[in-house]
This record gives structure tokens, C-alpha cells and sequence, in this order.
């Protein structure tokens, strides 16, 4: 019976640890903004484009939100990534994302992909390494594949999907991914999120991390907390696992 599952109920702080806070078009002023909401709500990383680590750095100082940024973007020979890769942590940065593009699978394979995140975890040490994936436009079982060669070679954190635009991580394809990467790497929904019953949702799925307006979800989460709490769904009770959230029943 539905009245004896055991259910998992989250706090707004730990929603606010979900989100990833994305300032990588912001300019100074709304940097600093987003640093102060990061700090505030508790988010798990602020992310923010190389020559913004040390401001990002400076402003969170001691909030134990992590300073995230992106190497390789603008298709770096393999050397001047690692120096990228380098100067941002001597920045401050604490989180390093690579990119990694469907051409760049087709193109250079499983095996180039382990060198190159072997190669970037090396000198980011100790900072974390993200490997992003892309999403609907690469079978699920090429990107089950690249997940768990990336976990194999050292990262910490694989997103599938582009933060912006159509290339999005169908919600189906979390838990596959997250069966190759194991219990004990993280796994990232990188389309942006922008209802806390589709974040929860897809953590349910498997989903660790998440792009978000934190100020959105959090106020959300707390309106849920003065309505019964914010329940995480049960697969096969509360919704049908792999489908989006026009199937989550009404408790």
C-alpha cells in the first residue's frame, strides 16, 4: 500500500543544495548579486566564466558555496586547456567543467575522452572535475558509456545537456546514466530547471545537481513546507519512472 513507502522529505536549504547558481553572462554588479543569493540560500556552486574566479572567490569566501568554472570553450589545443584548466584553480576555483561536444565523441572516441579527463583531473587536483555531456542529440547508451568512462577517468560530476538551448538531457535518460556512473559520482540535469515538482522529479530519477533561478525554487520550497512538506516522489507510486511530471499523482 501507497501508506507504507517510505518517503524521503527535503528542507528548502536542501532543495537550495541542488542548484548550481549560473552567473556565466552576468557582469560584475549581478556577479556580486548572485554570490550574496548563492550565500543566502545555501546553493551548491556558483558557476562563473575564468576571469570572474577571483571575484566569485572573494565574495563567498568562507560560504562553503563552491567557486565553478568552464575550461575549453572556445576549442583549446590540448595544451593551452590544461594551462586553462591550471590558472583557474590557482584562481580559486574549486569545480572544473570540460565540454564535451557529440562531434568530440564521434570524433576522437571513448579512449580520447579517457586520456583528455585523466589529463585535465591531473592538474585541477584538487578541484572537482565536471565532464559535460550533450544530451538528446547522442543515444543514451553512447552517453551511459561516456558517463562512465569519465567517472573511470576522474571526474567527480557528469551533466548531460546544455544549459541553454534545445540540445536538453530527456528526463528518461537520468536513469540509465546514473546506473553507469555509480553511487558515488554526481550527475547533473544541465537544461534549466523551472518548477521544483520537475527538480524534484528528476532527482527521484537519479539526479543530482541542477541549473535553476534559486530564488524561484527556494520561495516555491517554501511555500511547499507550509503545505505538507516537500515530498520527493517514489517511483511506481507517485509517478511512472522515465516520464515527465503530467504523471506525478495526486497524493
Amino acid at each position: 500500500m501507497a501508506s507504507s513507502v517510505a518517503r524521503t522529505y527535503l528542507s528548502v536549504r536542501d532543495v537550495a543544495a541542488l542548484v548550481e547558481v549560473a552567473a556565466l553572462d552576468a557582469d560584475r554588479a549581478e556577479l556580486l548579486r548572485r554570490c550574496r543569493v548563492a550565500t543566502e540560500l545555501g546553493a551548491a556552486t556558483l558557476l562563473c566564466r575564468p576571469e570572474d574566479v577571483p571575484t566569485a572567490v572573494c565574495a563567498l569566501g568562507g560560504s562553503g558555496v563552491v567557486v565553478g568554472t568552464t575550461v575549453g570553450a572556445e576549442e583549446a589545443g590540448h595544451d593551452e586547456l590544461l594551462a586553462e584548466a591550471a590558472r583557474a584553480c590557482d584562481a580559486g576555483a574549486r569545480q572544473v567543467a570540460l565540454p564535451v561536444s557529440g562531434a568530440d565523441l564521434g570524433r576522437g572516441g571513448i579512449e580520447s575522452l579517457a586520456g583528455l579527463v585523466r589529463a585535465v583531473a591531473a592538474v585541477a587536483a584538487p578541484a572537482e572535475l565536471k565532464v559535460g555531456l550533450p544530451g538528446g542529440s547522442v543515444p543514451v547508451a553512447d552517453l551511459q558509456r561516456a558517463a562512465a568512462t569519465a567517472s573511470a577517468a576522474g571526474a567527480l560530476i557528469v551533466s548531460v545537456g546544455l544549459w541553454s538551448g534545445g540540445d536538453r538531457a530527456r528526463l528518461a535518460s537520468i536513469r540509465p546514466i546514473r546506473q553507469a556512473l555509480g553511487p558515488d559520482k554526481l550527475l547533473k540535469w544541465t537544461h534549466r530547471v523551472t518548477s521544483l515538482d520537475r527538480l524534484l522529479l528528476a532527482h527521484s530519477e537519479g539526479a543530482d545537481l541542477f541549473n535553476a533561478d534559486l530564488e524561484v525554487i527556494c520561495a516555491e520550497a517554501r511555500g511547499r513546507v507550509q503545505n505538507g512538506g516537500i515530498r520527493v516522489p517514489v517511483p511506481g507510486v507517485d509517478y511512472i519512472p522515465g516520464r515527465g511530471p503530467e504523471t506525478l499523482r495526486a497524493s
